[in-house]
């Protein structure tokens, strides 16, 4: 349909991606609509795993249109199969790749989008400094199931079917045109079957064949072509059912079932054999984990991938605030340290004992006591210090909190491994609070009053309040009278009780009916929310330092998985790191952090 070029921005000298449509093919009023509908479309989600789309238009004097999307460096997942021996991947690195992807077609459903070319050649394995961001692109074919009333005319050509035969939906197929996302769990079930096997479900002589198997046949069974758990075979053939009725309803429903294989660490596994199979979910996609893993092993112990983002739902006296920047984060420069061996002895784990309300000084002695003599506990007073380790090769892994993580990986510090999973996290946020008896119920009327932060490393507590303002239009530092930090969020709390601020910034945690049901200042009826983040934060991290090679990593938390699921250790981490389980972490979860990070420092 046209030809993609890399340009520059001329006033903010960004790199992009410029499609222009082919003048030929915009003659054509249909597809000059899919070139429209593919930019409307990808706008419409905003979420990470999709590629953004940051500008379109008409060039008048040559009736030429054009896509401006953000420049992606990589490759696709077509070209990856292509170069892999047999042209298949493992199990556990099949579903890392593919679970953000599914995550991205989830939100897109839930906004009545449906992307109709799900295949290898539209999954952009993107690489971002030391990660690699799976990326959808290419929403041409999409079709808006409610649709927009102000667009005419059909969403497609009638009875025309439209997509790459082989990972076309049997009504697809059939020419249909009631389709709904079921056709897209389809499609994603044929990549996810390629990805294990090395071949499509179904292959004929001309296309014609091709789509008469699809329409009228069921696939080999994926566990005859290559040694794969019967529960995942099972969630890939229902995703491949001829009658859309007996599929997933939802990919929300896929997802859930994918989640339920990849089981918890934490009351799975016992034994350092049984860990080490969630290793290489822990590694980011980039690093080569072609190895082989026994079998027993490998099916003993899958770490479950982190939760898509969750927007959560404020009552609405309650003012709802974006804190995501549209404006994608600075790359990271690929790291470049030569590693230097693992050491002889225990581990080096750094902590901030401030991190969270759970951790105690009791429970930590008593967990150093039982780590020890394989792990040595250093206890930082600050988590710049603990960055400042973690850079210099002082510490072998740290745990850091999503600011701290975002600062360390974007000074080449730390290499992300794994993230801290607790109960409601799906609807940590951070809130805007003021006292109860206070005259301010908008963020508007914050002009002139004191403000009390936790300090510059907290998410809720500074960072992404500070986005919500800017996304409402106010300048945070060009507003208040006066800012000050107060170390945590129960002295945030005491500066709006004893009088010395007006207003505060605090964690809170909301339920999916939109309540408010957590926080340091929940339970006091003398604070009230003015404004919450429209947007979930991400968890705390474990990293290990990029001073380690990708092997060494590798051994440094499978030890680390290794203790942390023993009986005796294992209550210890949950009370100390108040965490029920640590999960594969997904580096994409935290680019809005990263955005948010940079538009702070550039506003200051």
């Amino acid at each position: 349909m046209g030809t993609v070029f890399e340009a520059e921005n001329t006033w903010t000298r960004r790199r992009v991606a410029l499609k222009i449509l082919d003048p030929e093919v915009g003659r054509s009023p249909e597809r000059v609509q899919r070139f429209i509908r593919e930019a409307r479309s990808a706008t419409r989600i905003e979420h990470p795993n999709i590629v953004d789309v940051l500008d379109m238009g008409e060039d008048k004097p040559t009736s030429t249109f054009f896509l401006v999307q953000e420049l992606l460096r990589g490759r696709d997942l077509r070209r990856m199969l292509r170069d892999t021996p047999g042209r298949k991947l493992e199990a556990d690195h099949a579903l890392t790749l593919l679970t953000p992807i599914m995550e991205a077609l989830e939100a897109a459903h839930q906004l009545g989008v449906i992307h109709r070319d799900v295949k290898p050649g539209n999954i952009y394995l993107a690489q971002q400094g030391v990660h690699v961001i799976p990326k959808l692109i290419d929403f041409g074919l999409s079709k808006l199931v409610r649709r927009d009333p102000t667009e005419r005319g059909p969403a497609t050509g009638g009875g025309m079917p439209l997509g790459t035969p082989y990972y076309m939906s049997p009504e697809q197929a059939r020419g249909d045109t009631e389709l709904d996302g079921r056709a897209d769990i389809w499609s994603i079930g044929v990549v996810l079957y390629e990805c294990l096997t090395g071949r499509l479900p179904f292959e004929g002589v001309n296309v014609t064949s091709v789509l008469l198997k699809i329409a009228s046949e069921r696939p080999r069974p994926v566990d005859e072509h290559t040694d794969v758990p019967a529960e995942l075979a099972a969630i890939v053939h229902r995703a491949l059912e001829p009658e859309r009725d007996r599929r997933w309803d939802t990919m929300t429903a896929m997802l859930l079932a994918i989640r339920d294989y990849r089981a918890p660490i934490f009351g799975l596994a016992t034994s350092s054999s049984s860990v080490s199979g969630a290793i290489r979910l822990a590694l980011p996609v980039d690093i080569d984990t072609s190895e082989a893993i026994d079998e027993d092993v490998r099916r003993a112990m899958l770490a479950r991938t982190s939760s898509p983002p969750v927007v959560v739902r404020p009552p609405p006296l309650v003012e709802r605030l974006t804190w995501q920047p549209k404006t994608p984060p600075p790359p990271v420069a690929p790291i470049s340290t030569p590693p230097r061996p693992l050491r002889n002895g225990p581990l080096r784990l750094g902590v901030v004992l401030a991190a969270s309300p759970t951790t105690g000084a009791v429970a930590m002695r008593k967990l150093s006591k039982l780590l020890a003599p394989e792990f040595n506990i250093a206890v930082a007073h600050s988590y710049a210090n603990l960055v400042d380790a973690l850079a210099e090769g002082e510490l072998d892994l740290a745990w850091l909190p999503p600011v701290a993580y975002v600062r360390a990986v974007r000074s080449g510090a730390a290499r992300l491994m794994l993230t801290l999973e607790r109960e409601g996290r799906r609807s940590y946020s951070a809130a805007i609070v003021t006292r109860a008896a206070d005259t301010v119920t908008r963020v508007q009327d914050l002009a002139g009053k004191d403000v009390a932060w936790v300090d510059p490393w907290s998410a809720a507590g500074y960072l992404v309040p500070r986005c919500m303002l800017r996304a409402a239009g106010i300048e945070p530092d060009a507003t208040f009278a006066a800012q000050s930090f107060r170390g945590s969020h129960e002295g945030v709390l005491q500066a709006l009780l004893d009088g010395s601020a007006d207003i505060g910034a605090m964690f809170c945690r909301i339920a999916e009916n939109g309540e408010i049901t957590g926080g340091a200042w929940h339970d006091d009826r003398r604070i009230r929310p003015i404004a919450v983040g429209a947007e979930a934060v991400p968890g705390d991290t474990i990293c290990v330092t990029t001073t380690l090679s990708v092997a060494d990593a590798r051994k440094t938390i499978a030890r680390f998985l290794e203790t942390a699921a023993r009986p005796a250790t294992g209550p210890l981490f949950r009370e100390v790191f108040g965490t029920d389980r640590f999960v594969a972490a997904n580096a994409s979860r935290y680019e809005g952090l990263e955005a948010a990070l940079a538009e702070d420092v550039h506003s200051r």
